[in-house]
Parts: structure tokens; C-alpha cells; sequence
């Protein structure tokens, strides 16, 4: 009876306020939150809870600077909530909880938001949310037969981080968690720690068990992570679709621990993967304890033998170490994959090695094709990379197969040279200089001519007298200053 009246209560109190989206070709049910403003939903749960059963679902807008709220969401509906004024609003929650926002069932869209953690003394927990920002986890609807499978987009967000550092070894905090989802695209969003001067137990982003991922045009900057964790990590049981991460930036992310620590990894384990990683920027990803700064893959074998597909082209690795390679590491155990790292360029990256052999990439094979052999397995590699550049000279690759781990030498080892680096004329800071004195000169010598021209000119001119113009014009001029 309470749930009932709740539910009257709030259908008379944003009777104004839910309505349909007529600028909108697709209907949807429109609604306003704010905490501030009369009129208005004062959270966006009681907007959600009147039903709408248009074609568009809920559009809900927040009006306030910042929005106070534990969101939970499980309905079967589209959802996209979305901030309207023209700085990100401000979204937190100070319950003791596991997170600020909970998706488990449904097809949410959110955009234009900072979300933030908060830090408590006076309470049981130190940090609000204790576990993430915002967490997608589809679960059994009928046990044994399929998952809800939500979706989740974002466009436009913030999300702050804070120093926190737990004691508890097993306990993880993220920004992001996936897990049993359709999808996630993540689009023009920035991650942003605290900063390399102070350590933190929060990752950005970790996905698993989802079909598609899609991470484009989005930062992820200034990190110090605390054990073996990856700041951006791919990882699970089920079968990807795919994995697109496309003109994206990762910039000054550092790890204070050794193990499988990198700016992003794609570890998918006994499943089928299709990643694809392009166009993007890894710059200051350091450490010389992890495998890499970087990119580290794993491509493990699988028992329906399928092939994984591993595409990493048109990226730039400038200044990033680890212990075996600066920018990517692989490993690969299934004989059935492919790859191609082409048209990359690697600057100024480093490893732990006394050689100094794989500073750019270090790649670990535990089975190999038929068709490869000691003889042919360097042209085959070199192939993986064509296009590809380097400033760090030769032997920037270094290749091995057999586990790492053994205590023997690997049976086939080896490494190559990628052609020099050689940047665009415009990224090239002496021929700009050069272009600029010459536009210089020539303009120098342009304005030169014309002067020297306009001296002559007026030399011959005073010779040969004034025009009958210019006399015609002196003469009336005189006429009339006589009178």
C-alpha cells in the first residue's frame, strides 16, 4: 500500500514534468531532476519510476551544478540522462556503498558529468563509493539459460579520482567495471588521476565478459598505481566481438609494482578476440618493473581453436619503459592467430635489459605455425610490423619462442631493426625554422624591388616634368588661390 501511494505521489508531482520529446523523431518520455528547483524529480530514481512505454525511453535532464544520488538501475528500458548546463555537472554519492552508479539491466546512455569520490573520517567506510564510479553487471534471469546483458554509453564525462590507498591486497577500486554486458562505448570522456607524486589503489576502466567495446577519442592521464594492477584492462571468460580503442591518449601512467601492470592490457583468456588498437598516443608510461609501459596482450589458445585477431596500427609510443619492452609486450600461445603492428612509431622508449635489445617491443611465443621455422620466423615478424619506424637504432625487437620462464635458453630468439624514424617536414622543428627564415628572406626581398622600383620611378618622373594631368590640376589650384 506505502509502495502504492509512493508511486501516486509521485505521478501527481511530476505530472508537468514527464512528457513527450516532440523535437525528437523517435517519442520519449521527458523529465527534469534538480534538488534546487521546484517543479522538479529530486532524483532521477523517482523519474524512473514513472512507467513510460514510448518508442524513445527516458530522457531525463539534471539542472543543478551537482547532483547528489546512489543511482541503481534495473528495468528493461532506454535511459539516457544527461546534464545540461555547459560545464560537466557534478555527480557523488555520500552513501556507504559499492558505487555512485549501478547497471544491471537495461540500455543507459549518460553525458556531460564529472563524477566524483568522496573522502570520509566519520564514517565506517573511508571513501565513497568503496568499490567504483560506475558498475555494469548483467545477471542470470533464468538460472542456467541467459543474463540481462545491459549496455552502457558515455559521451562527455569526467571522472576524478582521489589518493587512496588500501591496506587490503585483494580489495580493487576502479572508475569503470564492466562485466556480462552487450556493450560499452565510451566517447570524448577523460580519466584523470592525482598525479605521479601520490599513489592510489583506483584503476580507470576494467571490461570483461562484454561483446563489444568501443573506447574512442578519450584521455586517461597521471596515474601512480599501487600492486599488479593495469590502469585500462580487457579481460574474461566470454566470447568478444570486439574490442576498439581509436584516437585516444595515455599519458603519464605509472605502476608501482611488478606483474601484468601496463597503461592498457587485453588479456582474454580461453575465448574468441577481435581488438583493435589504432591511432592512439602512449606517452610517459613507465616502469621498469612491469613487462611494458604501454600495450600488453595476452592471447592464450582456446579449446574450440578459434583465432584471435590482434590489429595495432598507426599508434605512436614516445617515451614509455618497462622491464622487457618500453611500449608492447605479447604473448601468444594460440598458432591460429593473427596480428599486425604496422605503421606505428616508437621514440625515445626504454627497458630494464643491459643489452638494451627490445626497448620498443618484446614478443613471447610459445607455439609458432608449421610454417615457421629459425630461418624465416625474423621476415615474418618483420612483416607484422611493416611501416613501422623507430629512433632507438637496431635490435628495437626482440622476439622468443618457448615460455620465458624456462630455465633454459628458448630454442629460436632473435631480433630486428625497424627503419628510422623520420617525422613530417612540419613536425620537423629545423625545417620549420628553415622554412620561416626563407619566407623572411623572401619577403625581405619582395619589399626590396618594389622600393627600388618606386625610387626610379619617381627619378624619371622628375626629369620629364609633371603630366598634363598634374599641370592642369596645379593650374586650377593656383587660379584659385589668387582669388
Amino acid at each position: 500500500m506505502i509502495f502504492v501511494l509512493l508511486n501516486i505521489a509521485i505521478s501527481v508531482f511530476g505530472e508537468n514534468q514527464l512528457i513527450l520529446n516532440k523535437n525528437s523523431t523517435v517519442a520519449a518520455c521527458e523529465s527534469n531532476v534538480s534538488q534546487n528547483t521546484t517543479g522538479s524529480f529530486l532524483t532521477v530514481a523517482e523519474a524512473l519510476a514513472i512507467p513510460c512505454t514510448e518508442e524513445g525511453g527516458y530522457e531525463i535532464k539534471l539542472l543543478d551544478l551537482e547532483h547528489i544520488e546512489y543511482l541503481e538501475i534495473n528495468q528493461s528500458s532506454l535511459i539516457h540522462i544527461k546534464g545540461t548546463n555547459k560545464n560537466p555537472v557534478i555527480w557523488y554519492s555520500i552513501a556507504d556503498g559499492g558505487g555512485t552508479l549501478s547497471l544491471l539491466q537495461g540500455n543507459l546512455t549518460l553525458e556531460n558529468f564529472e563524477f566524483r569520490y568522496q573522502l570520509h573520517n566519520d564514517s565506517e567506510y573511508a571513501i565513497s563509493p568503496a568499490f567504483c564510479l560506475i558498475g555494469v553487471a548483467g545477471y542470470i534471469q533464468d538460472p542456467g539459460i541467459n543474463y540481462t546483458y545491459p549496455s552502457l554509453t558515455v559521451r562527455n564525462c569526467i571522472f576524478q579520482s582521489v589518493s587512496y590507498v588500501t591496506d587490503d591486497f585483494h580489495e580493487s577500486m576502479y572508475d569503470i567495471i564492466i562485466q556480462y554486458a552487450s556493450k560499452l562505448d565510451i566517447d570524448k570522456c577523460s580519466f584523470k588521476g592525482v598525479g605521479m607524486a601520490e599513489m592510489s589503489s583506483i584503476s580507470f576502466l576494467s571490461v570483461g565478459w562484454t561483446d563489444e567495446v568501443v573506447l574512442s577519442n578519450s584521455i586517461f592521464t597521471d596515474i601512480l598505481i599501487t600492486r599488479d594492477r593495469t590502469a585500462v584492462m580487457f579481460t574474461g571468460d566470454g566470447e568478444y566481438k570486439s574490442i576498439i580503442i581509436n584516437k585516444c591518449e595515455f599519458i603519464n601512467m605509472n605502476y608501482s609494482d611488478v606483474g601484468i601492470c601496463s597503461a592498457v592490457s587485453i588479456q582474454s583468456y580461453d575465448n574468441s578476440v577481435k581488438a583493435y588498437v589504432t591511432n592512439n598516443k602512449f606517452i610517459n608510461c613507465n616502469n621498469l618493473k612491469p613487462q611494458t609501459g604501454a600495450l600488453f596482450v595476452v592471447d592464450p589458445s582456446n579449446d574450440d581453436h578459434k583465432p584471435n585477431e590482434f590489429v595495432v596500427e598507426g599508434n605512436t609510443f614516445t617515451n614509455n619503459a618497462g622491464n622487457q619492452s618500453g611500449a608492447i609486450y605479447l604473448s601468444s600461445s594460440n598458432i591460429l592467430s593473427n596480428f599486425s603492428f604496422k605503421n606505428n612509431k616508437f621514440s625515445k622508449n626504454m627497458n630494464n635489459q643491459t643489452s638494451g635489445i627490445g626497448k620498443d617491443v618484446f614478443i613471447d611465443f610459445y607455439e609458432i605455425p608449421a610454417d615457421w621455422t629459425k630461418e624465416n620466423i625474423g621476415s615474418k615478424i618483420s612483416e607484422m610490423f611493416k611501416g613501422s619506424q623507430t629512433d632507438a637504432g637496431k635490435d628495437s625487437i626482440y622476439y622468443m619462442v618457448d615460455s620465458m620462464h624456462s630455465e633454459e635458453e628458448p630454442e629460436i630468439s632473435g631480433d630486428i631493426s625497424l627503419p628510422e624514424l623520420r617525422n613530417k617536414w612540419w613536425q620537423n622543428k629545423y625545417a620549420i625554422i628553415g622554412i620561416s627564415v626563407g619566407s623572411i628572406v623572401l619577403v625581405v626581398a619582395v619589399v626590396s624591388i618594389i622600393i627600388i622600383g618606386v625610387v626610379v620611378y619617381r627619378k624619371k618622373k622628375g626629369k620629364h616634368g609633371s603630366s598634363g594631368i598634374e599641370g592642369e590640376y596645379l593650374l586650377a589650384y593656383g587660379q584659385k588661390e589668387s582669388k
